[in-house]
């Protein structure tokens, strides 16, 4: 018999039903999690994108949500436009009713949702992670277009400071220096596709929101003796919105993780989260030297940090990749009126 489910759009009201949703659906990729959060899971998705609309799905008799799913909405870079987009994000089904069209009707809900509210002009997108079958299935009755060059790199803290560097400073930007940090991130990346321009007051904003007493995000720049900007990234403190229960990584990373212990034995991971990097022409040195002092300084806690680019960016060769270190992949899957560039290079958006 099939399953009678009803959808309707997500409230706040929804927000201890999502948390156990999330606890007790890890999501089905190559490496799958379970997000277990530490405040109110509505104001989390909205921290990430404050316009954000959600959908829940409820059966008869069970107590709770059986699959719920999230867009956020913004404007992005888009074949040298700026177009408005929607990001397809946080789908979850409880186990119990996978395979019973709950994802493909919450997939449907959005994708309807969004062309009503952007029309054509709108970009509908969503990461999937390498070996989500499930998702890959759902995203092929929307999407036009894959980009499939998603990097997650995840890096252990480091238990010693990098040597120093005598004409390099690592620190927080200040409020002042905002504006100049938006200039060159927008210069950065402006040939890039999905890319959000930034403006002093909008960085200045976003550093500032925060559920707790004290800012969960910061702007981190290393300079010269001339007090030059060379290099920034964000950092955003999502250990201390949610952790990440890892529930399963295929055979091989798990032997290799016996080797460099990057996932610790009990499997939860306290995750620092890189955005908004960038480093000035043959600045590599000190953007390398800048990841190098997030990584000593966030140690106590943080277990892992994680930043998501393109990897043909030239932001790869910071992190010096090599085949057998552990990352994510995965892809973008697209639909729009216009088709993406694979030319051009992708600034993901997470």
């Amino acid at each position: 018999m099939p399953l009678k489910f009803t959808l309707r759009e997500m409230t706040q009201a929804d927000s201890q039903a999502l948390a156990n949703l999330f606890v007790n659906s890890p999501d089905t990729g190559e490496i799958r999690f379970a997000y277990h959060y530490h405040i109110d899971i509505y104001q989390a998705f909205r921290l990430a994108f404050p316009d954000t609309i959600g959908v829940v799905a409820e059966v008869p008799g069970f107590d709770g949500i059986v699959g719920s799913a999230v867009i956020h909405f913004g404007q992005c870079h888009f074949e040298a436009q700026l177009r408005p987009f929607a990001m397809l994000s946080l789908l979850r089904v409880h186990p119990d009713y996978r395979r019973q069209g709950v994802a493909a009707s919450l997939a449907r809900w959005r994708v309807d949702y969004i062309q009503l509210r952007l029309g054509e002009e709108g970009i509908i997108m969503a990461n999937i992670q390498k070996g989500n079958t499930g998702s890959q299935k759902t995203c092929r009755k929307w999407c036009n277009q894959y980009i499939d060059r998603l990097v997650i790199i995840p890096a252990k803290m480091l238990p010693k400071p990098p040597s120093p560097i005598s004409y390099l400073s690592v620190r927080l930007a200040k409020p002042s220096e905002l504006e100049e940090i938006g200039e060159k991130l927008n210069q950065f990346y402006q040939a890039y596709n999905l890319y959000e321009p930034q403006t002093g007051e909008h960085l200045g904003q976003w550093l500032e929101e925060t559920p707790f007493d004290t800012p969960f995000r910061h702007y981190i720049i290393v300079t010269n003796k001339a007090n030059d900007i060379l290099a920034g990234l964000a950092v955003v403190e999502n250990y201390r919105i949610r952790s990440l229960n890892v529930c399963h990584i295929p055979f091989f990373m798990d032997m290799f993780n016996k080797v460099v212990n990057l996932i610790p034995a009990n499997g939860i991971l306290h995750e620092l989260l890189i955005e908004k990097m960038w480093y000035a022409p043959g600045q590599l040195k000190a953007a390398q030297y800048l990841w190098d002092s997030i990584r000593w300084d966030w140690r106590e806690p943080a277990n892992l940090v994680n930043i998501c680019i393109d990897f043909k960016s030239p932001l790869v060769d910071i992190f010096q990749l090599r085949p057998w270190m552990i990352k994510y992949e995965g892809s973008i899957a697209i639909s729009g009126s216009v088709a993406i560039s694979t030319e051009r290079l992708i600034c993901p958006i997470i």
